[in-house]
């Protein structure tokens, strides 16, 4: 009996494991196919994509972030039409079919409808097409009660994100909640966080009693590599795209390899965000990179004696729940009057710090 055809949605590493364990879970009575949107090309994502062998058609379609501010603004006002028209699902339609063809499968799987082809996807889908939503981090725990609140206006993307979500293309960084989100069967790690009315059911993401935990290792192995031998760093740092935060990124990429030196660190070993495209360097240091597409929570067991730093309340913390370990996190002085960046620095550390065993260090730099 042929198989049907189901499609996913991934825009990064983490997803795509994410991905693994939902496939051997319950994906395997489908025949799959790909969008893979990283929203930089140089990351890298459709290699290791390949590499699984879980997808036999891919789609490459280009990130709408990535797209000039002009024609970013032609399509917000194109948006705004067609949703007073009441057309927002036909213009979702339309948008998909430019690089695929929906009526070819009868399910989908969105790692998130945070981004806007994601977001058309779930808008665009019949009826007929079932949706399974996995998650993009800790930012995707929305809650279903969640408004616009007027003194929060001037932060970037706060009112874009309202209005994208409320004519329901998208869920801009997670914080409002989708119409169509209602259709969809949730995955999450913490399905106790979840506002359940705003989805059709909540199962738990990642229960290992669904699978097969060896082959869940050898696939996840094959996909993504071995890292980079480490154990002679003093340090491991898990970095952030700090492009999301400031116009200028090098300087903060600078402060962290000042406070190395200035520490005495000489050897550390750096997990970069799959996002971030800076070079890190250590002066009279030396940096061991390991590999960006391998998910970070793959590297928290390899750590042994290392000291462990973050430059951002990163959802990898939660692999380190009861390793009674200090870890440090950086924040930046220069943008403690950034709304946006203290808002969500917030917002991730009041998550994380309720994480059993860890104790958390906030450094100021």
């Amino acid at each position: 009996m042929q198989k049907k055809r189901a499609v996913a949605y991934i825009g990064g590493p983490r997803q795509l494991q994410d991905f693994i364990w939902y496939y051997l879970a319950n994906g395997k009575v489908y025949t799959w196919d790909l969008v893979c949107q990283p929203m930089y090309k140089e990351m890298g994502l459709e290699k290791i994509c390949r590499q699984s062998g879980l997808f036999e058609e891919i789609y490459l379609p280009d990130s709408f972030l990535t797209r000039p501010r002009n024609e970013l603004i032609k399509i917000g006002v194109e948006m705004v039409f067609c949703w007073l028209a009441g057309r927002n699902k036909q213009y979702a339609r339309h948008e998909i079919a430019k690089f695929m063809d929906l009526n070819r499968y009868s399910h989908m799987c969105l790692s998130t409808t945070r981004g806007v082809t994601c977001g058309l996807m779930a808008l665009a889908a019949d009826e007929a097409i079932s949706i399974d939503l996995l998650e993009d981090g800790q930012g995707d725990n929305t809650d279903a009660h969640a408004k616009m609140e007027i003194k929060r206006w001037r932060e970037p993307f706060y009112l874009v994100s309202w209005f994208f979500a409320k004519m329901g293309y998208c869920n801009p960084n997670g914080m409002f909640p989708l119409k169509s989100m209602k259709r969809c069967c949730r995955y999450s790690a913490e399905p106790d966080c979840l506002s359940v009315e705003l989805y059709k059911e909540v199962h738990r993401l990642y229960d290992m009693t669904l699978i097969d935990t060896a082959e869940y290792e050898e696939l996840k192995n094959k996909t993504f590599g071995e890292a980079a031998d480490f154990s002679e760093a003093q340090a491991v740092l898990f970095t952030t795209n700090m492009k999301d935060f400031a116009p200028n990124p090098e300087y903060y990429v600078q402060k962290i390899g000042s406070y190395f030196e200035t520490e005495g660190y000489g050897k550390v070993a750096v997990k970069k965000h799959p996002r971030d495209l800076n070079s890190y360097n250590i002066h009279n240091g030396q940096i061991i990179m390991l590999s960006p597409m391998i998910p970070g929570e793959n590297i928290v067991g390899m750590i042994k004696k290392q000291k462990i730093f973050f430059m951002y309340p990163s959802t990898t913390l939660t692999a380190f729940e009861n390793k009674h370990i200090e870890i440090s996190i950086f924040l930046f002085l220069e943008l403690k009057d950034n709304a946006y960046y203290m808002s969500h620095f917030e917002k991730g550390f009041s998550i994380v710090r309720e994480i059993s065993g860890i104790t958390l260090k906030i450094i100021e730099i």
